[in-house]
């Protein structure tokens, strides 16, 4: 309920609402928004890895947790980042 709560109030300042009636289009609608917030710091230079790349660090950190040493492994086996790159 907090999630969808959040995602109305966000969606109610937007240019353009999104119909949220349910838990999936929540759910889309929140991972749309933190994906085209990436993309924005990375157009601005305030990071360097492109959306692509956190969208695959934020999956593999949900699959791994808080493991830090086996999420680095399995981005590097993913070829997401290299081993010098700090992910």
């Amino acid at each position: 309920m907090r999630i969808a709560a959040l995602a109305a109030v966000d969606a109610h300042h937007s240019a353009a609402p999104a119909l949220l009636d349910t838990p999936e289009r929540v759910s889309a609608y929140l991972l749309t928004r933190e994906r085209d917030h990436w993309q924005t710091l990375y157009a601005n230079g305030r990071v360097r890895t492109t959306a692509d790349a956190l969208a695959h660090v934020v999956y593999t950190a949900a699959l791994t947790g808080a493991m830090y040493d086996h999420g680095r492994d399995a981005l590097t086996a993913s070829d997401t980042c290299t081993s010098e790159q700090a992910c």
